[in-house]
């Protein structure tokens, strides 16, 4: 759906890292969809910073051509900040979540077909990321088990 690269190139170095930090550090936090529409999409997020401070950044992506249309963050900077990178990362990570979790509270009926068929796909995906989580706490456990029995 999109594509995370193209959307980093907006950010410098300096940026990126520090918002893969805050992303590093579980600083992003209730992050959700505003609005989903046939050529855009926009998420909300409070993303904390230094100091126990906590920001709401906001960033308007155009979905074909994943390029940042517009973004705000109520710090200091005037411009992209680290607290939009860190909800970039987070996005990168959790989007099929963040689709099912928008999609589940919504009438669907006048969606496109491929908004659709996305969200679907993000259903599956995410459905097999838990699979796999839940099979590596298994096998944790059970590695686990076995040194302490041993």
């Amino acid at each position: 759906m999109l594509n995370f690269r193209k959307l980093k190139q907006d950010f410098s170095q300096l940026l990126l890292k520090q918002g893969k930090t805050l992303h590093g550090s579980k600083k992003v936090q209730a992050a959700k969809i505003l609005r989903l529409d046939e050529d855009t999409i926009r998420f909300s997020a409070k993303v904390g910073g230094k100091f126990e401070n906590t920001y709401e950044s906001e960033v308007e992506i155009d979905r074909f051509e994943s390029e940042t249309i517009h973004s705000n963050c109520d710090c200091t900077y005037t411009f992209d900040c680290q607290h939009i990178a860190a909800l970039i990362y987070y996005l990168e990570e959790n989007l099929d979540s963040i689709l099912i979790d928008y999609s589940s509270g919504k009438d669907l009926k006048g969606v496109d077909a491929k908004l659709l068929e996305t969200i679907k796909n993000a259903k599956s995906k995410e459905e097999i990321k838990k699979d796999k989580s839940f099979k590596k706490q298994i096998a944790s456990e059970y590695i686990n088990s076995a040194k302490i029995l041993s």
